[in-house]
């Protein structure tokens, strides 16, 4: 059994892999150009481009990506990256996600929230294949993908939260930073490059390895502090290591002690799930709370991934197999 919105691609270059993902999801992507709010959208257009312009030097291949997108889809170009790089484009310091890695570092739990309630819709489960990497995630439809969670075929997990007060400035934009690192096959190469990199703004990215290694990566547009934790270990959408205004926005000061206090050092599955289903903090600072649109259970032991997605709701916890990991 796999969900309605499960999807996958097989291509053996950048362009024709976004080409591919382009046709089938062009309802989405001219939906989303369509709709899109319109106030302030050729300043947005502008800084996308400015944000083009440096990323090209450094992730050619990914703009390559997007223009097949593009032309699957029947976009213009720009309008389509201004989309998929959210909120380097704009302003935006809502709070998405909640971590949660345990059993020595084999057991990941990821709760995906959304910047408000009724987007539901705006993910699916993507597995794709693009030469010798696979990767399997929870994809926000006409991005680059790799900004939510997922785990490759090189036997990692990848999981993201937002944060706050990242600052903004000319750089790479924290989405394509993000589908580069899922895509790692060496986390210590690519954290020192992510450090040296201009960036627009940044994420908490949290990387473990199938045999229980632990990165977790703080950027902001001007700091990185990277760390190697040891499990059991959460993160919310406040920086640990940076410092920065601690307020409780969105919940995020109560799931992380939530999270901390019910995270045991060993856990099963079904420990796991119940703790993420938690709505005993209310609508808004729970870790299942109003925003969240989907769960991710990533099982090194067994090579399963488990997911939840709001708009399948009725279809449960869904396995994944891992079989692709190398």
């Amino acid at each position: 059994m796999t969900h309605k919105n499960f999807f996958t691609f097989k291509a053996d270059t950048n362009y024709k892999l976004g080409f591919l993902m382009g046709q089938r999801f062009s309802n989405e992507a001219q939906k989303a150009i369509l709709t899109t709010e319109k106030d302030n959208w050729e300043n947005k257009l502008n800084m996308g481009k400015k944000l083009l312009d440096i990323t090209q030097k450094y992730f050619p291949q990914f703009i390559g990506e997007l223009k097949g997108y593009a032309t699957g889809a029947g976009v213009n170009f720009l309008d389509l990256w201004t989309i998929s790089i959210e909120a380097d484009a704009e302003t935006d310091n809502s709070a998405k996600c909640t971590n949660i890695i345990t059993n020595e570092g084999k057991l990941i739990g990821h709760n995906e929230d959304a910047e408000k309630i009724g987007l539901e819709n705006s993910v699916c489960i993507v597995k794709k294949t693009l030469r010798d990497i696979t990767t399997l995630e929870i994809y926000y439809y006409n991005t680059l993908g790799g900004n939510s969670v997922g785990v490759s075929s090189f036997g990692y997990a990848h999981a993201l939260n937002t944060l706050f007060f990242t600052g903004n400035k000319l750089g790479i934009p924290k989405n394509v930073i993000a589908r580069y690192l899922l895509e790692t096959n060496n986390p210590d190469e690519a954290i020192k490059k992510v450090l040296d990199f201009p960036r627009a703004s940044g994420y908490n990215h949290n990387i473990v390895s199938e045999d229980g290694k632990i990165w977790n990566l703080e950027l902001t547009a001007d700091k990185g502090v990277f760390t190697n934790p040891t499990s059991p270990f959460v993160h919310s959408n406040h920086c640990l290591n940076i410092e920065s205004n601690l307020s409780d926005a969105y919940g995020t000061i109560s799931r992380l002690k939530f999270a901390q206090d019910n995270t045991k050092s060993k856990m099963a599955v079904n420990e796991l799930i119940e703790l993420q289903e938690d709505t005993s903090k209310g609508s808004n600072n729970s870790l299942f709370n109003e925003r969240t649109i989907g769960k991710m259970i990533i099982d090194f032991e067994t090579k399963i991934a488990k997911v939840w997605l709001l708009r399948e709701k009725e279809a449960g916890w869904v396995d994944y197999l891992l079989d692709f990991i190398i």
